[in-house]
């Protein structure tokens, strides 16, 4: 069963089966997954697909984020998912991939207000480049100066299978 939503930006729709939240417009496609547990412990992968770039991001969760992929929460999650697409889609876009740490780094500190869950951010985006960001009890984020590489064992990930 798919549940869909439509707001200003574009067009925001949930598998229930899959558990997969696609935000789709005109300029990009925003995918959102969440696992209770993974390589990581639990977390969130959104993935932000555009003509001019592909950027995933991990959200490392303290504790399962049961809001994402529980059917009984999609209606109260889907104002959250909405909000957190919004957010990417003002990212600065103009940057290159080398320069796009900064905007990214400020978007994602825009994220820690609308995800409460939040241990740690993974970002990979351009040609292997990536950063993370910690984020305190708080809400203040700090760089991290290592990040483990990406790990393609995930389903969400792989954007070869969400495209068809």
């Amino acid at each position: 069963m798919q549940k869909c939503w439509k707001c200003a930006d574009g067009e925001l729709s949930v598998d229930s089966e899959s558990l997969i939240w696609g935000f789709k417009n005109k300029t990009c496609q925003i995918f959102i997954t969440s696992w209770e547990d993974s390589e990581k412990g639990p977390m969130t992968e959104i993935v932000y697909e555009s003509s001019k770039r592909q950027i995933i991001i991990d959200c490392l969760n303290k504790k399962p984020n049961k809001l994402f992929y529980e059917p009984k929460y999609f209606d109260e999650a889907s104002a959250k998912v909405i909000k957190i697409c919004e957010i990417l889609l003002n990212m600065d876009q103009d940057s290159s991939d080398y320069f796009l740490v900064t905007p990214l780094q400020k978007t994602l500190k825009k994220m820690t207000e609308h995800l409460s869950n939040i241990k740690c951010f993974h970002a990979y985006h351009g040609n292997g480049l990536f950063f993370g960001l910690s984020v305190s009890r708080s809400r203040k984020t700090k760089f991290l100066e290592t990040v483990p590489r990406r790990c393609m064992e995930f389903p969400g990930t792989r954007l070869d299978s969400l495209s068809d």
